[in-house]
């Protein structure tokens, strides 16, 4: 396990992550990946806020990438959400929201992009 004072212990962690992360993109490997990102959640969470938050997109960047996972790529994000609010990490669960929206957007799904946004732009106000 990995304390916050070894910081280049934690750097380390975080290239290996992303790299990982990168190859299971490359190999489109949705599973993988989509388990890449549920099991480094514990990680995320020993770093700073803006840190994991940052680490998280990156992985998820690379999670959109895959083409034709459309399906699996919302419950990833809508766990990620789940995970973003229990850990109080509200930029990053706004951010989050979009990327859903985005999502039902690009699948045509309107009424459920409506439902989201709703709430998303009460918020933002």
């Amino acid at each position: 396990e990995v304390t916050r004072d070894d910081q280049d212990a934690v750097k380390l962690k975080e290239m290996a992550i992303l790299k990982l992360g990168e190859h299971y993109s490359a190999q489109s490997s949705v599973d993988d990946l989509a388990g890449l990102i549920k099991d480094s959640r514990g990680f995320l969470a020993q770093l700073s806020k803006a840190k994991g938050g940052q680490l998280l997109k990156q992985l998820l960047d690379h999670f959109m990438a895959i083409k034709g996972a459309s399906e699996k790529q919302v419950s990833v994000i809508a766990e990620s959400i789940a995970w973003a609010t229990e850990q109080k990490r509200t930029f990053l669960r706004q951010a989050l929201e979009v990327r859903l929206v985005q999502l039902h957007l690009d699948a045509r799904q309107y009424k459920l992009c409506i439902n989201h946004c709703q709430p998303l732009v009460t918020e933002l106000k």
